[in-house]
């Protein structure tokens, strides 16, 4: 009963420290947006010029934290970061920052995170005109790109293609907005996850079965016939490709031996000095992915030493000993990792506070 206790105790002082780090976290985020509701990617050490895709994750980071276009001591900063996304949506419902690097990953990113965004934000506050923005979202998405309408079938159901210049990230980020659309009550047309999941099984390649499992791991690939691509580590894709997995309601089961085969390929989060190792753009999805395929933190504390809470606990202590405390830099996390790069110091601290929230989100 003691080890219980001191267990119990242990997972407390996390959780405090976590939460801290995240409202520090936020602090600096808030202080950082500009006047018009957006950040400035490159102003905070971004490669290159990424604002819709950073502000839609620090918009993420407060929502996630429990703040809307209506309660929370952050709501004036969540209402401009939307008013700021909905004023750069075009006539197809496209969310894009023109001015922004261009490019169709680049674009196909920044799409579909605003479209995530304003999705969680609609379902949030309840806003028509917020809930009208993310539905338009949704429509540039199931119409124009990444999906397209197809042909009738022969039931006379509408079906969909896929655009072939997708990449599994582009995947990634457009399954997590388009369920949270469902959740949000956002109409997602039927169909539109058949074609998702014909590319899913194009780029699963199949591993040998561990001893003792019924159902082997997965390597994820960033296309059909290519392993890797544009900076994206093979555990990465990974990653994504069983997330998306998940969100499509996967068994559990089934997916066990690919969420440890993710764990296994990367390694438990480190930030050293060896830049390849700090990736918390990688270490939030597989933060979800764990998340997702273990139990809820208390009950791993108490005693049930689980992929999950091994993960967890690592991640943590890379993020909380790594947040910055001085001066104007306090509660942000440095651009370090190849993914840093291009999204910066605010894509960065975004991350790391979605990292610290996947246990209330």
């Amino acid at each position: 009963m003691r080890m219980r206790m001191v267990g119990f105790s242990i997972a407390i002082c996390l959780s405090f420290n976590r939460v801290q780090a995240n409202e520090d976290g936020l602090k600096w985020l808030a202080y950082h947006q500009e006047a018009d509701g957006h950040w400035d990617s490159k102003k905070y050490g971004a490669e290159k010029k990424t604002d819709t895709a950073v502000t839609s994750l620090a918009l993420l980071a407060f929502l996630g934290a429990g703040h809307s276009e209506k309660v929370g001591g952050d709501k004036d900063n969540v209402r401009r970061a939307v008013e700021w996304l909905k004023s750069r949506q075009n006539a197809s419902g496209k969310v894009f920052e023109t001015t922004d690097d261009a490019g169709v990953e680049n674009e196909a990113y920044a799409t579909a995170m605003a479209m995530l965004a304003l999705g969680e934000s609609a379902a949030m506050a309840n806003k028509p005109e917020t809930k009208t923005a993310a539905q338009w979202a949704v429509t540039y998405c199931t119409e124009v790109y990444p999906l397209k309408r197809g042909a009738l079938d022969a039931q006379g159901q509408q079906t969909f293609t896929l655009d072939s210049t997708v990449t599994t990230p582009i995947v990634g980020w457009n399954v997590m907005a388009l369920k949270s659309a469902k959740v949000a009550g956002l109409k997602v047309p039927h169909g539109a996850f058949d074609p998702i999941i014909e590319y899913l099984d194009s780029v699963d390649h199949k591993l040998e079965k561990p001893k003792g499992e019924e159902i082997g791991p997965s390597d994820y690939w960033y296309r059909k016939d290519q392993r890797v691509g544009n900076g994206h580590p093979a555990h990465r894709m990974t990653a994504i490709g069983c997330l998306c997995r998940q969100f499509l309601g996967w068994k559990k089961e089934d997916l066990h031996s690919t969420v440890a085969h993710v764990v296994e390929q990367s390694g438990l989060p480190v930030w050293n000095e060896k830049t390849e190792n700090v990736d918390v753009y990688y270490w939030y999805i597989a933060t979800l992915c764990t998340f997702q395929q273990g139990n809820a933190y208390f009950v791993d504390a108490l005693g049930d030493n689980t992929m999950w809470r091994t993960w967890s606990d690592a991640k943590n202590k890379a993020l909380l000993d790594n947040q910055r405390k001085d001066g104007d830099y306090a509660g942000s996390w440095d651009v370090k990792g190849d993914a840093a790069r291009d999204w910066g110091r605010v894509g960065q601290t975004a991350l790391g506070c979605l990292c610290m929230e996947i246990y209330v989100r």
